[in-house]
């Protein structure tokens, strides 16, 4: 699931390098304001396990 949110909103850089506008087209605005607890979510898995 975590992994599969790299299509909702990138992960900071210093995890997944993206370029901006891969950055940009793999963001969906509308599904992060939705769902911002399981972005909050994934975001530290990265942080204490990556």
């Amino acid at each position: 699931m975590a992994v599969s949110l790299q299509l909702v909103a990138p992960v900071d850089d210093r995890y997944v390098h993206l370029g901006p506008e891969t950055r940009k087209c793999c963001t969906c605005d509308d599904l992060v304001r939705e769902f911002p607890d399981l972005v909050s979510w994934r975001d530290e898995l990265y942080r204490r396990y990556r």
